[in-house]
């Protein structure tokens, strides 16, 4: 799971929340106000106004499953169908690792992780030698779909408003929450403390305690 990217690639301005929060009390907009509207009374309808687009690069088919049941957000996701079989044929492939999410086994015991690495060795082997043959066949890639794992890495470009993500950070830091996703929450909001462009943004998920 180290190698999956978190990319914040676009955050509405401030000076544009700060106006759309400030036109129901006619005020000048602030970003006192804002904090205090979104962060402190909690308003989240006005939390709508600040959406933000990310890439997620390198998670599992798995992970993107999870992510996807968040429903008001914007997907875009890598496509099988034009992709599929290009990372197979490329010469860093060999390391199964650039294809596929290998979790983290620290929480199973030395014989369960010694059995679950065997099998996934030898399914991760078996699925880039079926679509290499099956690509040298010419089978369509509608029907090699049908034999990848959810271990497969996938892409995707997720645009969400503050109100759903402050939602999904609830749910998906939560130490129920899938290990994969959790990582992949707990580094997009530690992308948006890391980010100049995103400082506002940080701060009112600390005014809610987020």
């Amino acid at each position: 799971m180290k190698r999956i990217e978190i990319i914040l690639k676009h955050v509405a301005p401030e000076f544009v929340v700060n106006e759309a929060v400030g036109m129901p009390y006619a005020m000048p907009p602030s970003s006192e106000l804002t904090s205090k509207v979104i962060g402190i009374k909690k308003h989240l309808s006005c939390a709508e106004h600040i959406v933000m687009n990310w890439h997620i690069i390198g998670a599992s088919r798995l992970e993107l499953q999870e992510h996807m049941r968040h429903r008001i957000a914007s997907p875009t996701v890598e496509s099988t169908r034009y992709t599929l079989g290009k990372d197979f044929l490329r010469d860093y492939a060999i390391n199964t690792e650039d294809l596929f999410v290998t979790p983290d086994l620290s929480n199973l015991s030395v014989e369960q992780a010694a059995i679950f690495s065997a099998h996934m060795a030898f399914i991760t082997n078996r699925v880039i030698t079926a679509v290499t043959q099956c690509k040298a066949k010419k089978i369509p890639n509608d029907y090699i779909k049908y034999l990848l794992p959810e271990s497969l890495r996938t892409s995707f470009s997720w645009t969400i408003n503050l109100r759903s993500f402050i939602n999904f950070l609830q749910l998906r830091t939560d130490k129920n929450a899938h290990f994969e996703i959790r990582h992949v929450a707990n580094e997009m909001r530690k992308v948006l403390k890391e980010n100049s462009a995103a400082k506002y943004v940080d701060e009112i998920l600390k005014e809610m305690g987020v």
